[in-house]
């Protein structure tokens, strides 16, 4: 309250999110490295490692990574003696003493003793290493996770002092035999790496003593060698001056001299001290269980300095499988990453009573989104949530507002991510459905349609609840009476009457505001005409298709079923009315089928013997759809833009009636092309726009887009062409309409005048046109060479039909009379390719008729082939002979077929196969009946 400018923003401008800052704790062998590390790289963090960054301080005197202090680093190696080494191990110890390492000041000094036995950091130190992560770059911009820090209460001390609060503290849990079993590892096999040293650098010393004694041995033996020849060469001259023969004195032996005089060194050996690896493990085991209890000790501390400043904590347990720690932490953590915009909004859950108090009483304001849930909004469900008795709504405050969902759950995701939600537009207008729902009996129509009445509140309407109730509520109105009167004689209602009837139930407030879905109504042509004609047009038709075994199945059950024969309902669905009411359906659906397919455009079909719930979803999203477009539709009509009539039921005669000042030309093409593109052959509503009350027709989806971003450049007045007048536009003529427009005459002498004009105005791009591709423009008549150049003439016909011939022309073809040329000519021109087709037919084949010569056969093959291929015989004429040349075929295959059947001995024609009986009989039945010429007039 002092100084309140020193804690306020400087500017006005909105404050960042900070970025993302996590920490990571646990014990020794919980797996913290791991963690962190996957953390920082899944949320593109900085993996900050406290014990690593303390180790970069001092690494430059140390030379060494400085670990934990360990029972088993802290016996002394055996150090060798120095009358015991050789000159090279001396050289190489004054060589390493000769460079001592740096003196450790006493900062560096603390932090070796923090790394080595956790002792505690000065506030100093910290202050060098902290405030960076949080104030200074880069860090600052793109967050951290940091790993082992705070260790300890007084560090966590320091960051509430300090102000360095984290997003959440992630405490890591381990059981101490999980962590010994993770540690343990490591430690043994790093120890017995030690021991092996030792002992191989114990075993190379006494291999050298080894070497050093023998090579004494060897010269002494010598010595005592060269002695012993001196003596006796003195003792022989000795011997030969006193005339005396020389004796030989006894047997020298050198090496019992030599083994006697080292006999000492020789039975001295090095004993290389053998030490129990069970005891070591043990001592291991021993000591981190010891650190594990005093470091859970340590986190107990740091979670309750925490606690006080309400830093969140979760504690995970790290015992389970490593992607089930990462799933708990990434879990634990959605509501600061996902979530990170609303980190400091807040939303309370009131009851709905005290929501509406508060509302009534001006103290809250109701939200944007009315009674409308965001959360469902948000999931493109573009109806509001029906709520009753039994569905009451959850209301919340946020701010100044008060907002309703449609369920706890829709509550929490509000406020876990309140922003996500507000940042979408604002509810559109509330779109009652208008759905009819037909098929054939059993099929699920009544069930699908209460599920719509219950789920989104609609009318389930029916002709026969329509009668009810008009009969129920207005009984004294005429027409009240007039069904009544029907009634009392036993007859039908008239479609006239009940279409009535479900116009007033559609004026219930309830219908207008939710809607309503007609359960099996029309069904007849009659029905779908007096509707269309009153303007009640479901905006969607759901056809439910459904076999006749399966619909037989249905009835079967339902009249089986518990609760019918329970409650005694009389129920008109014997086989005999069904099989009667499924023979009317398929009388119907024709109609209805065509209609809505092609009038509005707005039936689908959907397979009714599917799973109750994957029918509901596409029921529920073909609903949502309809919803959705003519909200989409109303929302652009009242903002002053264009808007497709896609999916609107609007027929093509009302399409035509409104066409604005382009007809069914498309006003992109033509502003930006300058193409007339015709659209009046295509009869869907997919590509049409309305904009300022009139319709206008595109020819394709992209050009309908560029419609629909800018309608007023390419509409009065500011459309940079205008739609040339009526008799100023190509139309497309036939041959029949050229040939009625005689003596008028062909225009450039009939030749193509687009394929003229792309080729470059070029003798050779001279085509001839033909009648079947004619184009009437300004009066004059245009032939084109195919299909493809008339579009293309229709699109520019001003370019087109301004061209000029050149004087040379190619010469005019004129057309063959085939009566002149000879009869080779004449069969060449006609019969020659569906001749060679029937020769080849025959040489695949192979026909052989019976009692009949094969070249007999062969020839009424080809005959019977030329009759029913004969392209200028009538369809009747020709299906007539491919049927004989059918027949002819199957009887040239019982030869073969009698071969194969036929055995040597005879059976009794009882024991024969039927098939085999009745073409044995078929063909001696040919004997008297060979087929001949004749048949073939």
């Amino acid at each position: 309250m002092d100084k309140p400018l020193k804690y306020l923003p400087s500017s006005r401008r909105k404050l960042k999110i900070p970025p993302t800052r996590i920490l990571v704790l646990g014990p020794r062998g919980s797996g913290k490295s791991t963690q962190a590390r996957f953390l920082a790289e899944k949320l593109n963090l900085f993996h900050v490692k406290f014990r690593d960054y303390l180790q970069e301080l001092i690494i430059g005197k140390t030379k060494k990574r400085i670990d934990y202090e360990r029972e088993e680093d802290k016996e002394e190696e055996d150090q060798p003696n120095d009358d015991e080494e050789d000159e090279e191990e001396k050289k190489l110890r004054e060589l390493k003493n000769s460079e001592p390492l740096p003196e450790l000041t006493e900062r560096e000094e603390t932090i070796k003793a923090y790394l080595e036995r956790d002792e505690v950091l000065p506030t100093e130190i910290m202050d060098e290493i902290l405030p960076q992560l949080w104030e200074e770059e880069p860090y600052k911009s793109r967050g951290f996770v940091l790993e082992g820090f705070p260790n300890n209460d007084s560090q966590a001390h320091y960051l509430v002092d300090k102000g360095f609060f984290p997003d959440a503290v992630i405490i890591l849990r381990v059981e101490d035999e999980d962590a010994v079993k993770r540690l343990l590892p490591e430690r043994l096999e790093s120890w017995r790496i030690k021991m092996n040293a030792k002992k191989e650098r114990k075993m190379l010393k006494a291999k050298k003593k080894k070497e050093k004694l023998m090579l004494q041995m060897k010269v002494r033996r010598e010595e005592e060698i060269a002695k012993y020849e001196e003596s006796r060469r003195k003792r022989e001259e000795e011997a030969a001056e006193n005339g005396e023969e020389y004796e030989e004195e006894e047997e020298f032996d050198v090496d019992a001299l030599i083994q006697e005089e080292f006999a000492d060194q020789l039975q001295e050996e090095e004993e290389i001290e053998e030490v129990q690896e069970d005891e070591v493990k043990e001592n291991m085991t021993n000591d981190i269980r010891t650190r594990f209890e005093n470091e859970l000790s340590y986190l107990d501390l740091v979670k309750d300095a925490l606690q006080e400043v309400l830093v969140p904590r979760f504690t995970v347990d790290s015992n389970r499988k490593i992607n089930i720690v990462r799933y708990l932490i990434k879990k634990r953590l959605k509501r600061f990453i996902d979530n990170r915009q609303s980190l400091f909004e807040r939303v309370y859950p009131v009851k709905l009573r005290v929501a509406n108090k508060l509302i009534d009483f001006g103290y809250k304001q109701l939200s944007r989104f009315g009674r409308w849930c965001p959360v469902k909004q948000l999931d493109n469900e573009p109806v509001q949530t029906f709520y009753n008795e039994k569905k009451k709504p959850y209301p919340a405050i946020y701010r100044s507002y008060v907002y309703f969902f449609s369920s706890k759950e829709a509550r929490e995701n509000f406020a876990q991510d309140t922003l996500k939600y507000l940042n979408q537009p604002s509810p559109l207008s509330v779109v009652p459905f208008k759905i009819s729902i037909i098929g054939p009996p059993k099929s699920g129509k009544s069930t699908l349609a209460k599920r719509f009445a219950n789920e989104f509140g609609c009318v389930r309407l029916s002709a026969g609840e329509a009668i009810r109730a008009v009969l129920d509520n207005q009984p004294y109105t005429e027409l009240a009476e007039n069904i009544r009167s029907y009634l009392i004689k036993g007859k039908t209602v008239p479609d006239e009457l009940t279409i009535q009837c479900i116009e007033l139930a559609i004026l219930d407030v309830r219908c207008q505001l939710r809607g309503f879905v007609l359960d099996n109504f029309p069904v007849t042509k009659e029905q779908v005409k007096i509707m269309t004609d009153r303007s009640l047009i479901p905006v969607k038709v759901i056809e439910l298709k459904c076999d006749i075994k399966e619909v037989m199945q249905r009835c079967i059950k339902d009249r089986t079923c518990q609760e019918r024969m329970t409650n005694g309902l009389i129920l008109n669905d014997s086989p005999e009315i069904i099989a009667y009411k499924l023979k009317e359906w398929k009388n119907q659906i024709a109609f209805l089928r065509d209609w809505y397919s092609n009038e509005h455009k707005n039936l689908v079909q959907l397979d009714a013997t599917q799973s109750k719930w994957n029918l509901w979803d596409q029921a529920k999203k073909i609903g949502f759809d309809s919803v959705r477009t003519i909200q989409v539709y109303l929302d652009r009509i009242n903002r002053q833009q264009a808007a497709c009539i896609a999916n609107l039921c609007v027929t093509y005669d009302e399409m035509v009636v409104r066409m604005g000042d382009f007809g069914q030309y498309c006003p992109v093409s033509l502003a930006i092309n300058n193409e007339l593109v015709d659209c009046s052959d295509d009869k869907s509503m997919d590509h049409v726009a309305e904009y300022q009350g009139f319709y206008y027709k595109m020819k394709s989806k992209n050009e309908l887009d560029i419609f629909l971003s800018e309608p007023h450049r390419f509409v009065p007045p500011n459309a940079p062409r205008k739609l040339p007048a009526p008799n100023l536009l190509p139309r497309k003529r036939s041959a029949v309409q050229v040939k009625e427009m005689f003596p008028k005459p062909i225009e450039l002498n009939g030749y193509c005048p687009v394929t003229f004009y792309l080729g470059k105005l070029r003798y050779e791009a001279l085509q001839q046109g033909l009648a079947d591709y004619a184009a009437e423009y300004k009066g004059k008549i245009f032939f084109m060479a195919d299909a493809e150049m008339l579009e293309l003439f229709m699109k520019k016909p001003e370019v087109y039909s301004v061209l000029k011939l050149p004087h040379k022309l190619p010469p005019v073809k004129k057309n063959l009379n085939l009566l002149d040329l000879p009869m080779t000519g004449y069969l060449e021109q006609t019969v020659a390719e569906l001749l060679k087709k029937a020769l080849s037919q025959v040489g695949n084949f192979k026909p052989k008729f019976p009692f009949l010569t094969p070249t007999k056969s062969a020839l009424l093959y080809v005959a019977y082939y030329l009759k029913a291929y004969n392209p200028k015989s009538s369809e009747y004429r020709r299906k007539k002979y491919k049927q004989k040349l059918t027949f002819f075929e199957q009887k040239c295959d019982l030869i073969d077929y009698l071969y194969k059947q036929t055995t040597l001995k005879y059976k009794d024609p009882s024991k024969r196969s039927i098939e085999y009986n009745l073409k044995f009989d078929s063909f001696f039945a040919l004997q008297e009946n060979v087929p001949t010429m004749n048949w073939l007039a």
